[in-house]
């Protein structure tokens, strides 16, 4: 696609004659949706992995690649049509390379702010480049000198017009109003910077153009379109999330974790979905703590779901998307989790959805920090609280014995009768001595087995933890009270 000697223009004379520099960018456009429509790729997941740019984030390569995707048929053949007939129109003066510049300048001025004016939104399309074009043709219509060899500009009036159109309907809501505009004074200046040497400028071009190719091969290469949904289903890893707290099975694919301060894994605009892992506090937070997460994706009001026994479930769907959402009880502390899907998530991933949504558990440091919520709850008088936070605990981590012992603990000894148990604290106590036989745990058991009448056993345990802890005054005090039969009450 070479630049055509000076003859060539002047021999360009009919206004309607599409020429091939402008022939190969609208069929390129056409060829990239093609693989697009192949790959399943035309929304998210698929068109963010074939580089599109994404809400959030200014990377290099998608200023790039993004300019060549398009999420519809009816928006490609637009683009493309309108690139094939401007392009051509400036092409006749310019010639291809030069136009090739003009478009791919204007699209990456228009996509640097699109980044930044609209940072919500999912960046495709090449009309921030059809909008270099156009302006470009409006200059070479209203300054003869930009023009070449080739002076006639057909249809003059008509130009005006349709540049003026397209001014007015880029501020209709939808369109990119000012990221439009900024694609045409990019595209306007590159005209205008590359009328001197214009040999050196179709370099340039050939340049440019050949960085776009290597930003949608590597976005290809990289993304791995087809894939989608797919990677959730092999080979999975323990990844912590909540600071080491919440522990979860996770496809090794998917990002986040691992040790790290996170609470997602997944990444919603490439997998199509995303998990969020939370511990939350208080009375109401199950409740408290989905709002707002209904609230921060604009969700509607949603409706209950069944995620199990001690669960509140939620699910709301929102523009672009639905969440789902799940609190697990321990008393009046509550591990969240809250998967969001997109739309154009595949079957694989809304499967991987209902299955994460329970599938957190705590870590042993989890366990370890809920159970000080118990612990801060009986200091403040609130046992029963504490109970049920640790009677959850013990449900779900059976084989955890410091809260085996410390629910036994309270459950035997709490002077309300409402409250004590002494079968249920001998039957958790001694599977806490049957995890780990340490002197506290003989110590818990012996009293629960005290209060239920065994005093014989309870003597024999608390001489073998006296014997285990000698230096242990609490422990020698529970034998002696053991012995004369007094009440181990608090």
């Amino acid at each position: 696609m070479s630049d055509p000697p000076s003859a060539t223009p002047a021999a360009v004379t009919s206004p309607l004659t599409l020429l091939p520099g402008a022939g190969i960018l609208a069929a390129t456009l056409g060829i990239v949706f093609a693989v697009q429509w192949a790959l399943d790729a035309t929304s998210a997941p698929g068109i963010v992995r074939m580089g599109a740019r994404i809400p959030g984030a200014l990377e290099g390569r998608t200023l790039l690649s993004s300019t060549w995707l398009h999420p519809s048929a009816w928006q490609v053949l637009a683009n493309a049509g309108f690139a094939l007939v401007v392009g051509s129109l400036v092409e006749r003066h310019v010639g291809p390379w030069r136009t090739w510049l003009i478009f791919v300048v204007g699209a990456l001025t228009g996509n640097v702010l699109a980044a930044q004016a609209q940072p919500d939104a999912l960046g495709v399309g090449a009309a921030g480049g059809n909008w270099g074009l156009m302006i470009a043709e409006l200059l070479l219509v209203l300054i003869p000198a930009l023009r070449g060899p080739v002076q006639r500009v057909p249809w003059a009036p008509a130009i005006v017009g349709l540049i003026a159109l397209n001014v007015v309907l880029s501020f209709v809501p939808g369109f990119g109003s000012w990221v439009h505009l900024v694609g045409g004074v990019g595209g306007g200046l590159a005209l205008l910077v590359t009328h001197l040497g214009a040999g050196v400028w179709s370099v340039v071009g050939a340049v440019a153009v050949a960085a776009h190719a290597l930003a949608l091969a590597w976005a290809l290469v990289d993304g791995r379109p087809w894939a989608v949904g797919s990677e959730l289903s092999g080979p999975t890893v323990a990844r912590t999330f909540f600071d080491g707290m919440i522990e979860v099975e996770l496809p090794e694919s998917l990002p986040g974790g691992e040790g790290e301060v996170v609470t997602y894994a997944g990444d919603l605009w490439r997998d199509g979905v995303s998990a969020d892992f939370v511990i939350a506090h208080g009375e109401g937070a199950d409740l408290s703590t989905l709002e707002q997460a209904r609230e921060a994706y604009g969700a509607d009001e949603g409706v209950p779901i069944d995620c199990g026994e001690r669960c509140t479930g939620r699910q709301a769907a929102f523009e672009g998307g639905a969440m789902l959402g799940a609190a697990r009880a321990y008393g009046t502390v509550w591990l969240v989790t809250v998967v969001v899907l997109a739309d154009g998530a595949p079957p694989a991933s809304r499967d991987w959805a209902r299955e994460v949504l329970t599938a957190a558990r705590l870590t042993e440091q989890g366990v370890r920090s809920v159970d000080e919520a118990a612990w801060d709850l009986e200091q403040n008088g609130d046992a029963a609280g504490a109970v049920s936070i640790r009677e959850a605990l013990v449900g779900d981590h059976p084989g955890t014995a410091f809260v085996l012992d410390q629910l036994a603990w309270t459950l035997a000894t709490h002077p309300d009768d409402g409250l004590r148990d002494a079968g249920r604290a001998t039957e958790l106590a001694r599977r806490a001595v049957s995890i780990e036989r340490s002197a506290s745990h003989l110590d818990t058991l012996a009293v629960a087995l005290a209060e239920g009448g065994e005093r014989e056993e309870a003597t024999a345990l608390l001489e073998e933890a006296v014997a285990m802890a000698p230096d242990d005054p609490e422990i020698a005090r529970h034998l002696e009270a053991v012995r004369s039969e007094l009440s181990l009450r608090e």
